[in-house]
């Protein structure tokens, strides 16, 4: 009983402590069980997630700005009040994930919806996105049929385009969009 009380105290103490530890805890059955302890868990902090993109517009203004890991581009915009038109609202969701040359996952979504979301990512940031995120067969036709003067080979659909951690200090251009005032 008193070994038990002393095992139990042990493994209170090295649960508490959050040291690494080793504590040797018995049993009635005689048997022994090993607790390791670590000494320090690692929690994921919001620099971990957390991915500063800078959005320029038109006229050259420049503006730094947060978002997560796993927004769109078109999320972070939004989030930061930058003007970043989406006539479908940012409802087209990813419909591809690639993974590696060989395995594309097909995910859940409409995929690109509308046009309006157009940025330009200048190189390397817009090779990184290509290898990971490649642009489906829909967003290069709304890109093409729609800003046939303005499409690049660096143009991408700011909802199409989620942010990972290697995307950190990316450059996004904001082209001028179309005009809001038509009918």
């Amino acid at each position: 009983m008193a070994s038990a009380l002393l095992a139990k105290k042990a493994l209170r103490q090295a649960l508490a402590v959050g040291a690494r530890s080793q504590a040797t805890v018995g049993r009635r059955s005689g048997a022994v069980i090993s607790i390791i302890g670590s000494s320090r868990r690692t929690l994921a902090s919001v620099k971990d997630v957390t991915v500063n993109v800078t959005f320029i517009n038109h006229e050259g203004l420049r503006i730094t700005v947060p978002g997560r890991v796993g927004q769109s581009l078109l999320d972070v915009a939004q989030m930061h009040d930058i003007e970043l038109e989406s006539g479908c609202g940012g409802g087209g969701a990813v419909q591809q994930k690639k993974h590696s040359e060989r395995w594309t996952e097909d995910l859940f979504g409409r995929g690109p919806c509308c046009h309006f979301c157009h940025v330009k990512i200048p190189s390397p940031w817009i090779n990184t996105i290509h290898d990971k995120q490649p642009a489906t067969e829909k967003e290069h036709e709304l890109l093409e049929e729609h800003w046939q003067e303005e499409a690049t080979d660096n143009s991408r659909l700011g909802c199409q385009v989620m942010l990972t951690k290697n995307l950190d200090g990316m450059q996004v251009f904001i082209p001028d969009g179309p005009p809001a005032d038509c009918p």
